[in-house]
């Protein structure tokens, strides 16, 4: 029965993924299907386009498979969606370009457009590179498909898209549109006046808040959920932090999934002075949602797994292995990206996993391994939460973590020695999920607020505490693995 569930759409990073989330935040039912691409003959070589018609077939029938035991509609229809992707529509709503985060055609456009307007661009919009955002898609929409261009009407966010073909209303949540460069993240509208000054057409339309219903499903492809009120609940990570509790200024959360970002709430947008984190907004219009993120560490984690492992996905073995190693992983060390995020100039880097030579002497072995990349993604996290209190001048009030990485015992036992915080842990891993169901909830009048909802999903946190012995050790590490991750240096200079 789905009486008192909300089906959640996670259009995340690595896939489509439906959930039926109960009353207590408890996730009853699960479906998940793979991104579907098309080839694009006059798109870059790095370029990655969704087949949306595809993409929306397996939509439907994750929500088939989801919804398949329940002899009853769940109460709304929750959506989010990985950052940076976008659909850009004609004026009848049909799509003439659709793209995920990982979509690098506008390279060439977004480089020129930030050495040209970069302070203008970071100034307004708090994001960088260019080549992610709206305004490098749209400036290569422009030089590549002139006529296509010239049809533009709309342009929305992944999740904005679903929507529509759920509702058939068109419109953009603010968290998920400022994170794709289309908002004046001061004023919270749109950056009229920076698109008219770089010379694009400055997409308009309505914009819609997270905890105001849409509208409701009439697709003729999931009749089953005909009359369901469809709520778009907001960028994922800004999802999970409300998932992990975090709801209040000063409040930091981690959601480590496929990559692992680090937000910090503010009651101002703040931004770096030196562009080097992200400021955007947050599902409270009080707030904003300053960034400093670690990385794809999930996928890291994926790969190396899958590397050790002989392809087989085995997390428990890994996990296991790396538990039964000890802090420092007997010399052996991690390093898969910059200490701390720099989006003033991104680049690729020297990487890997160093160990003591001769190899004569004894090769690590899958545990040492396993555990120093561990290690490494919790150093890394500590430099992007330092490098956060260092740019807001704020102190963490408190630290929550969730994400898929979360499960992960050894991880979980190793950030809070590595941070020397204590952090707030989840029972439920799936904290994007949880964040969802309590933006709907909200939507639908169970809550009064998000403030009520985050206090609901907090009574299922415990709190893991550092041990002073072995934080004492790891600052030390930590100061080892930051210099030596400083020389290794970037790959293209």
């Amino acid at each position: 029965m789905t009486d008192h569930h909300v089906l959640v759409i996670d259009a995340g990073s690595s896939s489509i993924r439906c959930h039926l989330v109960g009353p207590a935040g408890e996730i009853t039912q699960s479906a998940t299907r793979p991104w579907v691409y098309t080839d694009e003959p006059d798109a870059a070589t790095l370029e990655r386009s969704f087949d949306l018609e595809a993409c929306w077939q397996s939509l439907c029938d994750a929500i088939a498979e989801c919804t398949s035991d329940s002899s009853q509609a769940p109460l709304a229809v929750s959506i989010t969606s990985q950052r940076q992707s976008m659909v850009i529509m004609d004026s009848e709503g049909r799509p003439i370009y659709g793209g995920p985060n990982t979509d690098v055609r506008a390279a060439f456009q977004g480089f020129a457009l930030d050495v040209q307007h970069g302070r203008l661009l970071y100034g307004t919009t708090g994001h960088k590179p260019t080549l992610m955002m709206a305004a490098g898609k749209l400036a290569w929409l422009r030089d590549n498909r002139p006529s296509a261009h010239d049809e533009l009407a709309h342009v929305v966010t992944l999740a904005d898209w679903f929507a529509y073909k759920l509702t058939g209303q068109i419109a953009c949540e603010p968290t998920l549109a400022a994170a794709s460069g289309l908002l004046d993240i001061r004023t919270r509208a749109w950056a009229s006046e920076m698109f008219e000054e770089l010379g694009l057409r400055c997409p308009e339309g309505q914009l819609q808040g997270a905890t105001e219903i849409r509208g409701t499903v009439n697709a003729n492809e999931i009749a089953s959920l005909a009359g369901v009120p469809v709520v778009v609940a907001g960028a994922d990570t800004q999802c999970g932090m409300i998932g992990a509790g975090a709801v209040e200024a000063g409040q930091v959360g981690i959601v480590a999934g496929w990559s692992a970002p680090v937000q910090m709430l503010v009651s101002e947008p703040l931004q770096s002075p030196e562009m080097k984190t992200w400021t955007g907004l947050f599902q409270s219009p009080e707030l904003w949602a300053m960034e400093s993120s670690a990385g794809d560490i999930g996928n890291v984690w994926r790969w190396l797994v899958e590397t050790l492992s002989g392809g087989e996905q085995d997390y428990e073995e890994m996990d296991g292995l790396a538990g039964t190693t000890p802090p420092g992983s007997i010399g052996v060390t991690g390093h898969f990206g910059p200490q701390a995020m720099d989006v003033s100039g991104v680049g690729m880097r020297l990487g890997g996993i160093l160990f003591p030579t001769p190899i004569a002497m004894g090769g690590p072995s899958r545990g040492q391994i396993g555990r120093a990349v561990l290690e490494s993604f919790a150093f890394t996290i500590r430099a992007n939460l330092e490098q956060l209190e260092g740019e807001s001048g704020i102190t963490a009030r408190s630290i929550a973590l969730g994400g898929g990485l979360s499960r992960s015992s050894t991880f979980k036992e190793t950030l809070p020695d590595v941070l020397d915080r204590p952090l707030s842990m989840y029972r439920q891993f799936e904290v994007t999920a949880r964040g969802c169901d309590a933006i709907a909830r909200t939507a639908l009048g169970e809550y009064k607020s998000l403030s009520e909802a985050a206090a609901a999903v907090s009574q299922d946190s415990h709190t893991s505490v550092p041990d002073d012995a072995t934080a004492i050790e790891y600052q030390g590490l930590y100061e080892d693995w930051l210099e030596l991750n400083e020389d290794i240096g970037p790959l293209l200079t």
